[in-house]
């Protein structure tokens, strides 16, 4: 950040998930210390270290008892901080890349699924015995419509957070709307390039583009569909758009994923999903008509 703007710092600042900026990125810095200075370690090694932390998390989670549960939480909370620490440790070496951004965010569900399925598995397994912690009593029958509607509530969140966040810190940073840019560029680049690609990235172009195209058909954003702004006009967004920006900062998935390492931690695994299907989800409904409303063509 020493590097940036002081409009691109406060963009950072504004758009930034709470619990990042107070929680995860300063664990992440400690990382991103040493892995600089005392290994050559790469931020694409990282992100990998953070998908197994996630993988071994939820192993832990299935084997269904407090005390794994208890290390489980502590394992994924280690992903959770891994996962800030690759992009710091990117832009650090100046080795930011697009198959870096790619596998960052196709992370997130490899490590989301691995929970999920963890978590299932031990409430399927071992339900009497964990029933003792959960926060809100609920019957066995209750446990796997509550997960899918969460990890889908969370997803949904998540991606229409990241949109947000996208698109109003590449325009405030650069001028130029990544959102729209980087949607042109890579179904241009796929078209002309994807015979040529080995299978494993050409499936991960296509998770990408899908995910980009979801993105996009989640929200309304007419106000600012335009590719380019002027610095004036990039100025006049941080004042005008500064509490709207904040209000969405609390829909993204580091919130979730603290609200599930912390119920976790007291032995409840469907507790934070019952919070992204019942307040988050009023909460997210909100943001929608918020949305809506700010966003119509001036």
């Amino acid at each position: 950040m020493a590097n940036e703007t002081p409009l691109a710092e406060q963009i950072n600042i504004i758009s930034e998930e709470p619990v990042n900026t107070w929680f995860n990125r300063p664990l992440a810095s400690l990382f991103v210390g040493f892995f600089y200075h005392y290994t050559s370690i790469s931020a694409n090694q990282v992100t990998m270290l953070a998908i197994l932390s996630g993988i071994a998390a939820g192993f832990l989670f299935a084997a269904g008892t407090y005390l794994t549960l208890f290390i489980g939480a502590l394992a994924y909370q280690l992903s959770l901080v891994l996962d800030c620490a690759d992009g710091q440790l990117a832009r650090l070496k100046g080795t930011s890349s697009e198959f870096g951004r790619i596998l960052d965010g196709i992370s997130d569900y490899i490590v989301g699924f691995s929970v999920l399925g963890g978590a299932l598995w031990a409430m399927h397994t071992n339900f009497e015995g964990l029933q003792q912690y959960l926060i809100i009593p609920i019957s066995q029958d209750i446990v796997l419509p509550l997960a899918l509607l969460g990890f889908a509530s969370i997803t949904i969140h998540s991606i229409a957070y990241d949109l947000i966040k996208t698109k109003f810190s590449s325009i405030v940073k650069t001028g130029i709307d990544q959102t729209v840019k980087e949607r042109q560029d890579l179904e241009a680049r796929f078209r002309r390039e994807s015979r040529s690609m080995s299978s494993g990235k050409r499936w991960m172009m296509r998770i990408y583009l899908a995910y980009n195209s979801l993105q996009n058909s989640l929200l309304s954003v007419g106000a600012y569909s335009r590719l380019s702004y002027t610095p004036a006009e990039r100025a006049a967004i941080i004042k005008r758009e500064r509490g709207f920006l904040r209000l969405w900062s609390f829909l993204g998935p580091n919130t979730h994923m603290v609200c599930i390492m912390l119920s976790t931690l007291a032995g409840d695994l469907m507790f934070a999903l019952w919070l992204a299907v019942v307040p988050f989800n009023v909460y997210y409904v909100f943001m929608l008509i918020l949305t809506k409303v700010r966003m119509s063509p001036r």
